[in-house]
C-alpha cells in the first residue's frame, strides 16, 4: 500500500503592523483558494505497476499523462514518480507484453495507487485489439541503441527445441545471427566477452549451453530483459560492446504455479510458491537435456544427417599438392546439459525488500572421432594408389564448461523521490578441455616401418567473481532524474595450457579488483522534446594502478510527432577479457584472462552514433550508423613465433600479441508492431577489422566476425487459437584462415612440437550463410491448466552451412573437415502453465 503525502508550504513575510494585519485577512480569506491551486498544480503521483495476475513488478512500464503528455518509467521494483497537474488527471499506461491502460485518476484513491495491468488474450469478431502483448521486440524510441524482447512472447518464434530469449535478439538489426553454435551476441562488431550480461546482479562470463543451440538462461525464469546495443550510460561499465540486463522471475506471492515443457531433446518445469502470502515467496527451476540417456527421433535426425555427410552426401574430397593428400570427414559429438534457477523474495513492507537468486548450470561436451584411412601413403610407401599401409587416427576431444552464480539484493524507497539499490553477487565459470590426436601407420611389408604418434592438450580457465553494487535514482523533479553509485569487483581468473602432458605452455593466475563510481543525470528540456542524458564513471584498478575516466553523453530530440534524432557517444574500458586463440587446425579457441597492462593490455572503446526512428500507429522504422575505435585488443597466436619473449618478471609466453582495431556499420529495422499480422526486416551492413604489428606482417584484416552484409525476417500470425510464424536469415559468409606449409619448434623440456605456416590471416571467406525457420503453435487453455503444442522446423530448405574447417596432420598429410551447422531438424514440444 503507497501512500500520497501532498505538503504545504507557507511562506511568511513581515511587514509594518497594519499592513500587515490587512495583508493578513487577506491570505486568510483566500487560503482555500491558494490550497486547491496548491494542490491542482504540486501534486506529487507515487505508484506501482504491477502484474495483474502474480503482483510482480512490471519493470520499465510508460506512465504518461494525457492533458500535457508529461510521463515517465517505472524503476525494476516497479514504482514510479510522477508530477501531476490535478488530482483528477488521466493516465495512460503500457508495457511489452501487456494491454494498454487507461487510467483516470480520483481525488479520493490517491492514498492507495497500485495499477494492474492484465495479458490481452481475446479476439473481437470485427475490432481488432491493438495491444502491447502484440510486440515480441520493442525498439526504444528515447534511448539510443536499446531494445526489449518479451520473454512470454519469443515462444512464438521458431527455436531447436528451447524457448531462447537471448538467441532471439540475434534476430535484430546490428546482432549477428549466423553462430549457431554459439549462444553468445556478436554485437556491432563486438564478441561476446565484450557485452556485460548481468542476471539479477550475476555477472554471467559464458551463456552457452547444449553445443551452443540454447543459452544459458531458462526461459521460464526471466521476467525481464533490456540490451543495450551501444552509448550505453555511466551507470556500466566493464565492457566496451553492450549490456544486456536480465531481471529473473519472483514467485507469485498470493497463488502457487507451474510450469513444464518437454521437447525431443530436453525438459524443464518451474514451480512458485507463495510460503507467506503477500511477504514471502519462492521460485524453483530446473532444465536437462537427456540426449546422453534416451535417443530421440530429433537426435538420431541430427546424427544421421553428420553420418550421411560422412559417406555419400558430403564426398570425400582429396588435394593433391606438395603436403600429400587431403581428406575430407565429418564428426558428429555427443552432448548435454543442465540448469537450475532458484528465487527468494521477501516483501518487509512497502519501502523495503529483499531477493535471493541462485544459478548452476554445467555442459558436457564428447567430440571424439575415430577416422580409419585405407591406401594410406605412409612411410616406405612409394605411391598412395600401390601402397598396403592404412592409416588410423583417433580424436579424444573432452570439454565441460559451467557457471554457478549467487546474489542477494536490497532494495529501499525511501520516499516518493529517492530510492537505492545494494546487490552483493558471486558468479563461478569454469571451461576445462581434454584433448589427444593419436595416429598408427603399421606398415605391413617391414615392421622396421611402423610408426606411432600422439599430440596431446589440457586446457583450464577459470573465472570468479565478487561484486557489490551500490545504486541510487533521485528523481529532483519531473524534469530531472540524477543517478549516482559505486561499484566494487574482485576477480580471480586461472588459465592453463599444457600439450603431451608435459610441456607447460601457458601458466597464469591472475587477481585484482576494481573500484567505480558513477554520476549521471538525465534532463528532459523544451517541454520534454529534448532528453538528455550526461554522465562520468571513474574506475580504479589495481594490477595497472591506474584511473579511468569514462565520460558519457546521449541527445534525444522530437523534431516532429513521431519523428525522433538520436545521438550518443561514450568511452568505454574493460579489464577482463575473453582471448581469441588462434588455432586454424581447430578453429578459433578462447579463453579469459584478467588485463596486467603489460601482456594483457586494458581494452577501450570510442563510441559514434547516431540515428533517428520513425513511429506510428501500426509501424516502427529506425535508422542508426556507428563507428567504434577499438584499442588494446588481444590474441593469442603460434603462427610466427617459435621462441619465449620473456622480461626478467614475466611468466607468459609470447605468444600473447597486441592490436588495434574498428567497427562500423549501418542498420535498419521496418517493424509491424501491432495486429494479427506482425514482424519484422532488418538489414545490417558492416565492417570489422583489426590490426596487430606483429601479426599478418602488420597489415589489417578482417576480424573473425566480420560479416558485411546481413538480411533478417521475421513474420508472425495469429489466428484464433493457433500462432504461425517464420524466421530468414541471409548473411555473407565470415573470414577464416587456411595452412600452407608446416615447421617444428623446440619447446622448453627439449621436445618438438610442430606448427604450420598460414596465409594471410582472414583472408579466405566461408560460403554465404542462409536459413529459413518455421514454427505453428496450438494454444488449448483449461481450468486447471494452460497448454501449448508446438512444431518448429529448422532450416526448412536443408542448406549446409559451414561452421569452420578443422585440419588434422598425419605425417605428410592433412584432412580437412567441414564442421557443418544443422541441416533440416524438426522438433515437437509441449508446454504446461499450471493456473
Amino acid at each position: 500500500m503507497n501512500i500520497i503525502k501532498i505538503s504545504y508550504e507557507k511562506k511568511e513575510n513581515y511587514f509594518p503592523s497594519p499592513i500587515f494585519l490587512k495583508v493578513l485577512m487577506i491570505f486568510f480569506s483566500l487560503l482555500p483558494i491558494l490550497v486547491n491551486a496548491q494542490k491542482a498544480t504540486a501534486i506529487k503521483l507515487k505508484g506501482k505497476i504491477v502484474d495483474a495476475k502474480s503482483n510482480q513488478p512490471i519493470i520499465g512500464a510508460t506512465i504518461a499523462v494525457v492533458s500535457n503528455h508529461l510521463g515517465t518509467y517505472s524503476n525494476e521494483n516497479g514504482f514510479f514518480n510522477l508530477n501531476i497537474p490535478s488530482d483528477t488527471s488521466t493516465l495512460v499506461i503500457s508495457s511489452i507484453g501487456y494491454k494498454t491502460l487507461t487510467e483516470k485518476l480520483k481525488s479520493n484513491n490517491l492514498s492507495s495507487f497500485t495499477i494492474k495491468l492484465e495479458e490481452d488474450i481475446h479476439e473481437l469478431d470485427v475490432v481488432t485489439v491493438v495491444s502491447e502483448k502484440e510486440r515480441i521486440a520493442r525498439i526504444s524510441t528515447d534511448k539510443i541503441s536499446t531494445v526489449k524482447m518479451s520473454p512470454k512472447l519469443v515462444a512464438k518464434l521458431p527455436n531447436m527445441g528451447e524457448v531462447d530469449v537471448i538467441r532471439s535478439f540475434q534476430l535484430l538489426p546490428g546482432i549477428s545471427a549466423t553462430n549457431e553454435t554459439s549462444a553468445g551476441l556478436y554485437v556491432r562488431g563486438g564478441t561476446p566477452d565484450q557485452n556485460l550480461i548481468l542476471f539479477d546482479g550475476m555477472n554471467i562470463y559464458y551463456v552457452d549451453h547444449f553445443y551452443g543451440f540454447f543459452s544459458a538462461f531458462n526461459a521460464s525464469t526471466i521476467d525481464d530483459i533490456e540490451l543495450m546495443k551501444g552509448g550505453f550510460p555511466a551507470k556500466y561499465g566493464g565492457r566496451i560492446s553492450s549490456i544486456m540486463e536480465i531481471k529473473g522471475n519472483s514467485a507469485d506471492m498470493e497463488k502457487m504455479k507451474g510450469t513444464a515443457n518437454l521437447s525431443l531433446l530436453s525438459a524443464n518445469g518451474a514451480i512458485e510458491v507463495p510460503v507467506i502470502k503477500d511477504k514471502l515467496s519462492f521460485l524453483f527451476a530446473v532444465r536437462r537435456s537427456y540426449t546422453d540417456i534416451i535417443r530421440t527421433g530429433l537426435y538420431n535426425k541430427i546424427f544421421d544427417l553428420y553420418n550421411n555427410s560422412n559417406n555419400n552426401n558430403t564426398p570425400r574430397q582429396t588435394f593433391r599438392g606438395g603436403m600429400g593428400n587431403f581428406n575430407q570427414i565429418s564428426t558428429v559429438p555427443s552432448f548435454y546439459f543442465y540448469d537450475l534457477n532458484s528465487k527468494l523474495t521477501y516483501k518487509l513492507n512497502n519501502q523495503h525488500s529483499f531477493s535471493f537468486s541462485l544459478y548452476n548450470g554445467k555442459d558436457n561436451l564428447d567430440n571424439s572421432s575415430s577416422t580409419s584411412l585405407p591406401g594410406f601413403r605412409g612411410p616406405g610407401s612409394i605411391n598412395a594408389s600401390t601402397s598396403t599401409t592404412s592409416n588410423t587416427m583417433s580424436s579424444k576431444d573432452i570439454a565441460s564448461w559451467g557457471n554457478t552464480g549467487l546474489s542477494t539484493r536490497w532494495n529501499a524507497d525511501w520516499n516518493s523521490s529517492f530510492n537505492t539499490s545494494l546487490q552483493l553477487s558471486y558468479s563461478d565459470y569454469f571451461s576445462n578441455r581434454d584433448q589427444k590426436n593419436s595416429q598408427s601407420n603399421p606398415n605391413s611389408n617391414s615392421n622396421t616401418n611402423n610408426f606411432s604418434s600422439t599430440q596431446s592438450t589440457l586446457e583450464n580457465n577459470n573465472v570468479k567473481d565478487y561484486s557489490i553494487r551500490l545504486r541510487n535514482q533521485w528523481n529532483i523533479n519531473q524534469n530531472n532524474i540524477m543517478e549516482f553509485g559505486w561499484e566494487h569487483t574482485l576477480n580471480d581468473i586461472t588459465y592453463s595450457l599444457a600439450y603431451n602432458d608435459t610441456s607447460t605452455i601457458v601458466n597464469t593466475k591472475n587477481k585484482g579488483y576494481l573500484s567505480a563510481g558513477y554520476l549521471q543525470d538525465q534532463i528532459l528540456l523544451n517541454n520534454k522534446k529534448i532528453q538528455l542524458n550526461a554522465g562520468v564513471r571513474g574506475t580504479y584498478q589495481n594490477l595497472t594502478k591506474k584511473f579511468y575516466f569514462e565520460p558519457r553523453l546521449s541527445l534525444s530530440y522530437e523534431w516532429i510527432k513521431g519523428l525522433k534524432l538520436k545521438t550518443a557517444w561514450g568511452k568505454y574500458y574493460q579489464f577482463c577479457t575473453r582471448i581469441i586463440r588462434e588455432d586454424v587446425l581447430q578453429g578459433s579457441k578462447d579463453f579469459w584472462l584478467l588485463s596486467d597492462g603489460t601482456t594483457i593490455p586494458v581494452s577501450s572503446a570510442i563510441h559514434y552514433i547516431a540515428g533517428s526512428s520513425y513511429e506510428t500507429g501500426d509501424f516502427l522504422f529506425s535508422i542508426e550508423g556507428y563507428y567504434k575505435e577499438l584499442s588494446g585488443l588481444t590474441e593469442y597466436t603460434f603462427r610466427t613465433t617459435n621462441t619465449f619473449r620473456r622480461g626478467p618478471n614475466q611468466t607468459t609466453p609470447a605468444y600473447f600479441f597486441k592490436g588495434t582495431g574498428y567497427a562500423k556499420g549501418l542498420e535498419f529495422m521496418l517493424q509491424k508492431k501491432y495486429g494479427l499480422n506482425t514482424g519484422w526486416i532488418a538489414y545490417t551492413l558492416g565492417e570489422v577489422k583489426n590490426t596487430f604489428p606483429d601479426l599478418n606482417y602488420g597489415k589489417s584484416y578482417y576480424a573473425n566476425q566480420d560479416q558485411t552484409h546481413e538480411f533478417k525476417a521475421v513474420y508472425c500470425r495469429k489466428v484464433k487459437n493457433w500462432d504461425f510464424s517464420s524466421t530468414f536469415v541471409y548473411a555473407t559468409g565470415k573470414p577464416y584462415t587456411a595452412p600452407e606449409n608446416r615447421y617444428q619448434v623446440t619447446l622448453l623440456d627439449g621436445s618438438t612440437y610442430t606448427y604450420w605456416h598460414v596465409s594471410d590471416k582472414n583472408s579466405v571467406r566461408l560460403p554465404d550463410y542462409h536459413k529459413l525457420d518455421l514454427a505453428i503453435s496450438y494454444n488449448l487453455a483449461g481450468i486447471v491448466a494452460d497448454k501449448t503444442f508446438t512444431l518448429s522446423v529448422f532450416n526448412v530448405y536443408n542448406h549446409e552451412n559451414i561452421w569452420y574447417k578443422k585440419y588434422q596432420i598425419s605425417d605428410t598429410d592433412i584432412t580437412v573437415t567441414d564442421v557443418k551447422y544443422l541441416g533440416f531438424t524438426p522438433n515437437v514440444s509441449l508446454t504446461i502453465k499450471f493456473k
